[in-house]
């Protein structure tokens, strides 16, 4: 892929043309997008801006993007989990989103004064981990996080100091290992 000057890499999917792309909004919403419909391009083209391929509103931001090559069946385990740049965390059914509309869907409510920094995948049965901007941190088992409807905001994740907010949240799988610099 060639990229400019401001330009970098931050995702590389694979998936199959069945396969669909959640985006996650700074302001909670999702976006469906189903692979086959991005336009292929050579090795040397630019790609086209995802904003052109969904209908987001005009001052949301991308916060996370999940490849879901399919959906869970009614005795699968699987969810995302989201996080916010004000601590809260929220697990919720990946089956929740099987829905899609033109104009996204609410994934997480959130207040005027945060957004959404990230969103995962999972089994449910990985550790949480949240980092802020100030150097803490925090990490934790997911099964302590209840599932939540799509409209919920969440609990608290981490307890933040004055003028600190969470940069960064990964989930640990078990086995896996996390390194922060």
């Amino acid at each position: 892929m060639r990229t400019g000057d401001e330009d970098f890499l931050t995702h590389l999917f694979v998936a199959l043309t069945h396969a669909y792309i959640l985006i996650f909004s700074d302001r909670g919403r999702v976006y469906w997008l189903k692979v086959h419909v991005i336009p292929d391009v050579g090795p040397d083209g630019r790609g086209k801006a995802i904003a052109n391929l969904v209908s987001m509103e005009p001052a949301e931001k991308i916060a996370a993007l999940l490849a879901v090559g399919e959906w869970p069946a009614e005795d699968g385990e699987r969810y995302v989990v989201t996080g916010t740049r004000r601590g809260a965390i929220k697990k919720t059914d990946l089956r929740s989103f099987r829905h899609p509309r033109q104009a996204g869907i609410i994934a997480v409510s959130v207040a005027e004064d945060d957004a959404v920094i990230a969103a995962e995948i999972t089994d449910g049965q990985g550790q949480v981990f949240l980092g802020t901007r100030r150097g803490m941190a925090i990490r934790f088992a997911e099964e302590d996080v209840r599932p939540m409807g799509r409209t919920a905001h969440g609990v608290r994740g981490i307890r933040l100091r004055d003028r600190d907010e969470v940069v960064a949240m990964a989930i640990v799988r078990p086995g896996g290992a996390l390194l922060t610099v």
